[in-house]
């Protein structure tokens, strides 16, 4: 509000073309929420508002079950329970855009600080699109919010604007980075900003003593700078862990490489990543002003130096830290360009270059970013279908050892929780769990080894569309070349049954491991997930009687409620009606 009022209040075309890319800008913050690890931090939440503490150790999972977790982003979780429960959703999607707004916002300021609202509607939108890749619903949109804010209060003491001698600006920089660690351990990424303007500052006053111009270094301002290092890097230690929040850092070090095989956000940036392509222009425009202001001046920050380096490799590295060069970049970018005269470059080159910059920026957000507006909320790992029929049978199927995926065990954990306990989340505590996950399946050699490993008694697999090319012989003579879903050769039917499947997943339970009648009653033999159109061949065939099928169709229309979202309800009883007439017009 405070930037229209601000903006309103110009007279020129400026403030006008400031506003317009201001409103471009928080667009890109429009995006829904996709984040699967939301609902383990929704689990977390609710336990400490419930339970009034924060938990000591796992409780969601029945692999990891009372061992020790340090829940370091518990204030974001109170945050975020308390709004889903008034708000749902839709408070969550709220919540999200007005704190990368808020960022955007603070982002502006340093705009002003170097005196550049004039290229305000090309800077503002170039950088939420660089934010893209980390605007989903995220702790991580508080580090956002509270690095945009320290790089503008440094580049304020850099410049002079705020007097590091008075004690007041110590204070509110504890209580600063004590929030921050509270709520996100990015903080770490903070206190190095803080430690490079130290040392950056530090060369600068030694470059006499260097030079022989001086007998001493004169500590006049690098001392402070050192102060706030030693504050900023103090409040690690005020939180509800101490000391041991290093140790969660020191368990993504130890698992960094399994990470960044398997995890998106952990992975280099990509080229081909259209959603990291504003990245790459801010990291070419970035370094050409640093490199073209070096061979006109050599008037350079050397805190603009390091700090850019360090980013540009962390952000090169781990694409997550994609947010942390784009504020640090653009902001030594506007510091670099600041006292160039504008009004040397001719005005219908400045106007044309300003049109064509805007053009790709529309097209840009046309193409690739309101396009994907899709509600506030677009979860795949998630069925409402599947959950009901766990709810419905938690009295026999709740003390199993269940398996899932990563990204789904942080839906199931806070939808099913306390009655079930997952077999694996997003949380740290499993990232020893990742690689075998993700491998037990390229085989059934490992498959069975991972099975027998856990003891699983209830599998939760999501559909895939990969089939097993099957030579059928038929009872009347002759063969058919099936194509079965693999989940049949992984988990054979003597061992396991098809209890639930809906339009995302399918559930199968191991024989052994529940009531024979019950099971009877409930299992799927015929009408599975990826294998009715072979059902339907073996039945125009004569292989299997349609009394058995049109059993299993009435079963589960009968058992799954249809107008849940993920529920097949209606394409059972259109697939089944289409080979009930086609049988007859057969006959």
């Amino acid at each position: 509000m405070k930037t229209i009022i601000s903006v309103f209040k110009k007279s020129d075309m400026g403030g006008i073309r400031t506003f317009l890319g201001y409103g471009l800008a928080i667009s890109a913050f429009m995006l829904p929420i996709v984040n699967p690890d939301l609902f383990w931090h929704l689990s977390a939440g609710r336990y400490i508002i419930d339970n009034f503490a924060l938990p000591q150790t796992d409780f969601l999972s029945w692999t990891m079950f009372g061992r020790e977790w340090f829940d370091f982003e518990w204030l974001v979780q109170i945050f975020y329970y308390s709004i889903f429960k008034k708000c749902g959703f839709v408070g969550l999607f709220v919540f999200k855009f007005l704190i990368l707004s808020g960022a955007l916002y603070i982002f502006y300021k340093i705009i002003e600080l170097h005196k550049l609202e004039k290229l305000s509607f090309i800077i503002l939108p170039l950088v939420a699109a660089a934010l893209i890749t980390n605007s989903d619903l995220r702790p991580e949109n508080f580090t956002i919010l509270f690095f945009t804010a320290l790089v503008f209060t440094l580049e304020k003491t850099r410049l002079n604007l705020i007097d590091l001698k008075r004690p007041v600006f110590y204070l509110k920089l504890l209580l600063f980075f004590v929030l921050w660690v509270n709520l996100h351990a990015g903080y770490v990424y903070g206190f190095v900003l803080v430690f490079f303007y130290w040392f950056g500052e530090l060369f600068e006053e030694a470059l006499p003593w260097i030079y022989g111009r001086e007998k001493n270094i004169k500590f006049s301002k690098s001392k402070y700078y050192l102060a706030a290092f030693a504050v900023s890097f103090s409040a690690s230690f005020i939180n509800p862990y101490g000391y041991k929040i290093f140790l969660v850092m020191a368990n993504h070090h130890k698992y960094l490489s399994v990470l960044q095989e398997y995890i998106g956000e952990w992975q280099p940036f990509d080229l081909t990543n259209i959603y990291q392509w504003p990245y790459i222009v801010i990291f070419i425009c970035s370094f050409s002003a640093i490199l073209y202001k070096f061979v006109k001046s050599k008037d350079i920050p050397l805190v603009h130096i390091i700090s850019m380096l360090f980013f540009a490799y962390s952000s090169s590295n781990y694409a997550r830290h994609i947010p942390f060069f784009t504020i640090v970049a653009m902001t030594c970018l506007l510091s670099s360009i600041s006292n160039l005269n504008f009004a040397s470059i001719k005005r219908l080159s400045r106007r044309l270059a300003g049109l064509i910059a805007a053009a790709l920026l529309l097209l840009y957000y046309s193409l690739f970013v309101w396009s994907q507006y899709n509600g506030f909320v677009d979860l795949k790992n998630s069925s409402d279908s599947a959950l009901s029929f766990l709810k419905k049978n938690s009295d026999k199927l709740k003390d199993l050892k269940m398996f899932n995926y990563w990204g789904w065990g942080g839906y199931l954990g806070f939808n099913l929780y306390p009655e079930y306990k997952v077999f694996i989340d997003g949380r740290y505590i499993f990232h020893s769990f990742l690689n075998e996950t993700e491998t037990c399946r390229i085989n059934p050699q490992t498959w069975n080894k991972f099975v027998d490993k856990y003891g699983f008694d209830m599998v939760i697999l999501e559909r895939e569309p990969m089939k097993l090319v099957i030579k059928h012989k038929l009872k009347k003579g002759g063969h058919l070349i099936l194509r079965r879903p693999v989940y049949l050769l992984y988990l054979p039917k003597k061992d396991w049954a098809v209890a639930h499947w809906d339009k995302k997943v399918v559930i199968l339970l191991k024989r052994n491991a529940v009531g024979a009648k019950w099971l009877k009653e409930r299992e799927y033999k015929l009408l599975r997930a990826e294998d009715t159109e072979n059902l339907a061949i073996l039945a125009l065939e004569g292989e299997v009687e349609f009394s058995a099928i049109e059993k299993e169709v009435e079963f589960y229309l009968k058992s799954n409620n249809a107008d849940l979202k993920d529920s097949l309800n209606e394409n059972i009883k259109e697939w089944w009606n289409n080979l009930s007439r086609f049988n007859k017009a057969k006959q």
